[in-house]
C-alpha cells in the first residue's frame, strides 16, 4: 500500500464517528443473555450476592459502552443505561415468547431449553 492510500486509511480512522469495539459489544450481550437464561450458561452461581454482583458488572459494562460513544450517545449513559435495565424484565418476556414461537414451529426442537441454547439471542 503506498503512502497515500495509508494517509486516507488514517484520516478515514481519525474521522469516523466514536463506537465501542464490535467484539466487546458481542461479550456484553452474550453474557447478558447468560444472565437471563440459564440454559445458556452450564453453571450454577454460588451464592445471590455473587449472581448480584455480575448482574451489576453488566450494568456499569454497558454504560462503558455507552459512555465510548462520547457526544453520538443518544443521551447520557447512565440514564440510557438506568432505563434499558428497567425495561430489562419486559424484553426479556419478549425473548421467552419468541423461543415459544420457535419450539411451536420448529418440529425437530425437542424442548424449549434446547431452543434457548442454540438459537442465536
Amino acid at each position: 500500500m503506498n503512502e497515500a492510500e495509508l494517509r486516507r486509511l488514517f484520516e478515514a480512522h481519525q474521522s469516523a464517528p466514536p463506537t465501542p469495539p464490535p467484539d466487546e459489544v458481542r461479550a456484553w450481550a452474550d453474557d447478558l443473555l447468560r444472565l437471563l437464561f440459564p440454559e445458556r450458561t452450564g453453571c450454577c452461581h454460588e451464592s445471590l450476592e455473587a449472581f448480584q454482583q455480575l448482574w451489576r458488572n453488566c450494568r456499569v459494562r454497558l454504560r462503558e459502552l455507552l459512555d465510548a460513544l462520547g457526544a453520538a450517545a443518544p443521551g447520557p449513559p447512565e440514564e440510557l443505561t438506568a432505563a434499558f435495565f428497567d425495561d430489562l424484565p419486559r424484553m426479556h418476556g419478549l425473548l421467552v415468547e419468541d423461543a415459544d414461537a420457535i419450539y411451536a414451529g420448529d418440529p425437530a426442537a425437542t424442548d424449549h431449553a434446547e431452543v434457548i441454547r442454540t438459537y442465536p439471542g
